[in-house]
Parts: structure tokens; C-alpha cells; sequence
């Protein structure tokens, strides 16, 4: 399995164009997927977290692209990172909004970073509730839509409650992570465990933002 490193994840959000608001949404939804893996792990699973990680850093990495050409940017980042031979993280990027198996009967790599990236909005971490909200009012502008965010967050909502259960973390402690300085973790935190990365930057040299974050 290749998965890329930190410097190999940051040197590819450059090199696509990546703006600083969809690099610190991808940076969040890494921290908390980090978070809910280590407690996993704790707990007897095993999660590959660089792996994991890894794809919630790039699990955005076309957004901007979709955004002023069109397309599906799960895919277009499904289709990129396969191209640069990182299949699994491909594979994992694609789900990140909807499931493969939305009812498979454990929780691996794909269900943490599905459901990481629906606790994130912008860079703050939130309720699966406020991120819905959100999501209808952007981008609930048909009825098919709409039905669609919100069997997204049903699934999602069961996959909290699963990782509630196995990780023994309460899904508001979260919030938590809130209070970190945007351009890294604190070691010291915890109930976070087996850190990765020790500090993963959110934001690069550029101040370029569009409002298609996360």
C-alpha cells in the first residue's frame, strides 16, 4: 500500500491550487479523523491511521476545481490520486460524501472520514446538525438534493453512535478540538492518543480563500 506522507499531502494541495480555506477545512477533518482513529485503536481496532489521515488531507483536493469547471469533486480527487498511484486513498477520497456500503457492519477508514468530514464546517468542528443545516442552504437546491444530504447525515448519525460505543468518546468532545491553534495539535491533549504527525499545518503561505470550503 503507498499512502503519501505530511510533506508529500501538503506538496500536493500546492501543487493543485488548493485555496487556505479548503487546506484548513482539509486539516481539520485530519484532526479529527486522527482523533477518532487513535481512540479506536485504543480500544482493539485497527485502524490505519496514516492511511486515514492521508485522505482526510486530500480528501478535498479538486473541490476548488469543481467549483469553477464543474464535476464531482469526490470523484475528480478519486480519479487524480488514483492516477498518482495512491489507490487506497483514492479509494477513500471517493466516499468521503457518500458510502460505498452506508450499512457495513464495521467501521473502518472510509466510515471515519465520511463521518469526520460531516463534523467539520469551514474549519470548526460542529454537530452533525449544524453541518446539515449548512450543506441544505448551500447546496439543497433540488428536492433529490436535499433527500440526499439527508440520508447522508442518517448514515452518519449511526456511524457516531457506533464509534460512541466502540471508541467510548463522546461525539461532543469533539468540539474540543476547537480550541487548538489552527496550525497544529497539542501534544498534550489527553484523550488523544498515538499522534501521526505531532503538527499537521493547516493553512500554507497563500491567503487565496473562495467560499467552497467544507
Amino acid at each position: 500500500m503507498k499512502v503519501p506522507d505530511l510533506d508529500t499531502c501538503l506538496r500536493l494541495l500546492s501543487r493543485y491550487d488548493v485555496p487556505d480555506n479548503i487546506r484548513m477545512h482539509c486539516g481539520r477533518v485530519a484532526q479529527v479523523a486522527l482523533a477518532l482513529a487513535s481512540c479506536l485503536n485504543t480500544r482493539g481496532a485497527a485502524i490505519n491511521v496514516r492511511l486515514v489521515v492521508s485522505s482526510a488531507l486530500l480528501h478535498d483536493i479538486m473541490k476548488w476545481q469543481s467549483i469553477s469547471r464543474g464535476g464531482d469533486h469526490a470523484v475528480m480527487g478519486y480519479e487524480l490520486l488514483a492516477g498518482l498511484g495512491y489507490p487506497e486513498v483514492a479509494d477513500l477520497v471517493r466516499q468521503h460524501v457518500y458510502l460505498d456500503d452506508p450499512k457495513a457492519a464495521s467501521i473502518g477508514e472510509a466510515q471515519i472520514l465520511n463521518y469526520a468530514d460531516k463534523r467539520v464546517l469551514h474549519s470548526r468542528v460542529v454537530s452533525l446538525d449544524e453541518r446539515m443545516d449548512d450543506l441544505l442552504v448551500r447546496y439543497g437546491k433540488t428536492r433529490e438534493i436535499r433527500a440526499r444530504i439527508r440520508q447522508g447525515f442518517k448514515v452518519a448519525r449511526e456511524i457516531e453512535d457506533r464509534i460512541s460505543t466502540l471508541a467510548g468518546c463522546e461525539p461532543g468532545r469533539l468540539i474540543r478540538l476547537n480550541m487548538l491553534e489552527p496550525d497544529r495539535l497539542e501534544e498534550d491533549a489527553t484523550w488523544l492518543t498515538n499522534l501521526l504527525f505531532g503538527a499537521i499545518p493547516l493553512s500554507g503561505s497563500r491567503r487565496r480563500t473562495t467560499s467552497g470550503s467544507g
